[in-house]
């Protein structure tokens, strides 16, 4: 059996080693990225609309497929029969 002491002790290593990984980790990914971000200062707007000008809803387009098929009418359908 464990007893107080061996817990205390193993808990206190464990907490230890996970703040020394959870100091050096965020250091490491800091680094790299530094360069890179901060030689890019323009930024790309691609909304598409002007913000100026009243609502129009976008027009509707009907997409016909080349494969499809028209739906055939009643009188069509009972002579299938």
């Amino acid at each position: 059996m464990m007893n107080n002491n061996t817990k205390s002790l193993a808990g206190l290593m464990l907490g230890g080693a996970m703040m020394i990984v959870a100091a050096i980790s965020p250091a490491m990914a800091q680094d790299s990225n530094t360069k890179e971000s901060t030689s890019k200062q323009t930024r790309i707007v691609t909304s598409g609309r002007d913000p100026f000008r009243k609502y129009e809803p976008p027009k509707v387009v009907v997409k016909k497929l080349a494969g499809q098929a028209s739906i055939p009418s009643i009188q069509e359908r009972i002579n299938l029969y």
